[in-house]
Order: C-alpha cells, then structure tokens, then sequence
C-alpha cells in the first residue's frame, strides 16, 4: 500500500469519528479493514473495530434469517395443529362432565348407605364382648 492510500485512510478515519463521512466513505473504510492483512500499527485498533462491525452485522443478519425460519415453522406448525385440537376440545370437556357426574352419583351413594346401615353391635351385653375379645386377644398371644 502507498503512503498516500494510508495518508487517505487517516483522512477518512478521521472524518468517521466526527460523524462527517458518506455511506459509500465508511463502505470504503469497512472493505479496506476486513480484506487488507498488513496495515499499519497506528491503525490495528481501527482493523479491530471494523471486524467486530463485520461480525456483528453477519451475526444481525444470521439472527434475522433465523427468525424468518422459526416463523415460518411456526405459522406451518399452527396450520397443521390447530384444526384437530379444535375437533377434540368439545369431546374432553364432554368427557370430563361426564366423569364429574359419575363420581358425584356414586359418592352419594356411598354416603347415603353408610348413614342407613351404621354399625351395628355384636353383643348386647358389654361384660360378654369384653369376655369376647379377651379370649381373642390371648388366642392371637399364643400364635
């Protein structure tokens, strides 16, 4: 590179950090960064910028590519799973109604015949239960 491409570079470099160049200046600055290898010491801080500008860009561009994609997957996923999730709904809250009905039936049955046949006693002497479970309790003592 001659000393006055390098002396132009500065020159641009310099109006980039005022905020004066052109699109087509910092396009100029951009390519001259990312594709020349050997530059000058005193402008390495600005090849580094420049890549990560680079990088950042790619990386902007990959992001937005990516998020066309799961879009679309998405929109093709919501065509697909929409429709039959629509035809069974109606079939599981008719189910579930069904379910809840049957086990408040059944559950009242169970309580209205627990109430009706209570406990009833064996004995209707106490002194002879007692005699009763004594006997019980020693026989299961001996085995």
């Amino acid at each position: 590179m001659s000393t006055m491409d390098i002396k132009q570079t500065e020159h641009l470099l310099k109006k980039y950090y005022e905020g004066l160049t052109t699109l087509a200046e910092e396009r100029m600055l951009q390519e001259y960064f990312t594709e020349t290898q050997e530059i000058p010491a005193e402008l390495v801080t600005s090849k580094q910028q420049f890549m990560l500008y680079k990088t950042a860009a790619e990386a902007r561009l990959n992001a937005e590519k990516l998020e066309l994609r799961i879009a679309a997957l998405i929109d093709n996923q919501a065509t697909i799973t929409l429709e039959p999730v629509h035809q069974r709904k109606p079939m599981y809250r008719i189910l579930a109604a069904a379910t809840i009905a049957l086990l408040i039936g059944v559950s009242g049955l169970f309580i209205y015949l627990g109430q009706k046949n209570g406990p009833k006693d064996t004995f209707a002497d106490p002194m002879i239960a007692y005699n009763e479970a004594q006997k019980a309790l020693l026989y299961v003592s001996q085995k």
